[in-house]
């Protein structure tokens, strides 16, 4: 499957997120939060990013960044590679720590920044860690509130800078707005899985992501090309004779929709476990099965062309009729 895009651009602003792997806990103590943050200040410093916000979970972390150099790849993939031996290392583990590589949207200072803010610093409270965002240790939430003198790399000006009046009183507004609670998830939000903001700005970085698009980086290519979900669902419905399968029956049908969904339209297993209800390990077991079938399989393979083709043909009629 074509990863979700991740461009990377000078000036702009990224909300990373990185799991444990199996959802593991990657932070047993305070020793180990108290050493990813050193790591993480080492590592932005290095690699030209700045920090806007970060919240370390048992088994997960939030940061908000703004990069100076476009790096964010090198610096987590030095971040995580840093701290994953560290951890191995102190409470004598092997394997993988995160998940996978990390998670990236590109977002829209404008419109986003501080629901950011308050998304990363509610996550202690949804998850009952805690009563209230500012309580929280291992959070930015109370170096914005003022509770204690931030780290070096730790930048408060610009979240503290949308509202008015003295220190105190943009504190305040501050702590109103993070204290309220949101729970949409960012990640199910956001376009392709690589950008969040107004209509306007995902289209810029769709260009921006399309005019970069080359042989070396194919996945920008694919997301330029990724089916819409609905499309998909009812391509597969018109030629397998009944829109039931997408709901009921069992493979190969569900599995051959699910794969396309999951690897065309690029939907994430939470996405599509809500769809199906399902579980997101069955829906990746599936699609992993499927996988295997179209290797094998050359009637599976032609229904795939089918399909696609007509999707294609799609595409390029509504890209011609402005009116649909």
């Amino acid at each position: 499957m074509a990863r979700p895009l991740r461009l990377q651009l000078s000036g702009a602003y990224y909300h990373i997120l990185a799991r444990g792997n199996a959802r593991q806990d990657i932070f047993l103590d305070d020793a180990d939060r108290i050493r990813f943050l050193a790591f993480l200040g080492e590592s932005v410093h290095r690699h030209g990013l700045l920090v806007h916000g970060y919240c370390l979970m048992p088994n997960h972390y939030h940061l908000i960044i703004e990069t100076v150099r476009p790096e964010i790849s090198l610096a987590f993939k030095r971040l995580n590679g840093l701290y994953s031996q560290f951890f191995n290392r102190r409470h004598e583990r092997v394997g993988h720590v995160f998940q996978g590589r990390f998670k990236s949207l590109l977002i829209d200072c404008n419109s986003y920044f501080l629901a950011a803010h308050r998304y990363i610093h509610q996550n202690p409270v949804r998850k009952g860690l805690t009563k209230n965002a500012g309580d929280y240790e291992w959070s930015s939430c109370r170096d914005f509130l003022g509770f204690r003198t931030p780290a070096p790399w730790l930048r408060t000006g610009l979240a503290l800078g949308y509202y008015s009046g003295s220190m105190k009183e943009r504190m305040s507004a501050y702590a109103t707005f993070v204290e309220t609670p949101a729970d949409e998830d960012p990640f199910t939000k956001a376009y392709g899985q690589a950008f969040l903001g107004c209509p306007d700005f995902v289209e810029s970085m769709c260009q921006r992501a399309r005019a970069v698009a080359t042989c070396e980086h194919p996945e920008h290519r694919a997301f330029d090309e990724r089916l819409d979900p609905d499309a998909v669902m009812q391509a597969v419905g018109q030629k397998l004779g009944s829109a039931r399968v997408l709901a009921g029956l069992r493979q190969p049908t569900r599995a051959f929709v699910l794969y396309l969904l999951r690897e065309r339209a690029n939907l994430s297993l939470e996405a599509l476990a809500r769809r199906f209800r399902m579980s997101p390990s069955g829906i990746s077991h599936q699609v992993a099965r499927m996988k295997e079938r179209l290797l094998k399989d050359k009637d599976i393979r032609l229904l795939m062309g089918n399909i696609e083709a007509t999707l294609a043909g799609e595409r390029q009629i509504s890209r011609s009729d402005p009116s649909r």
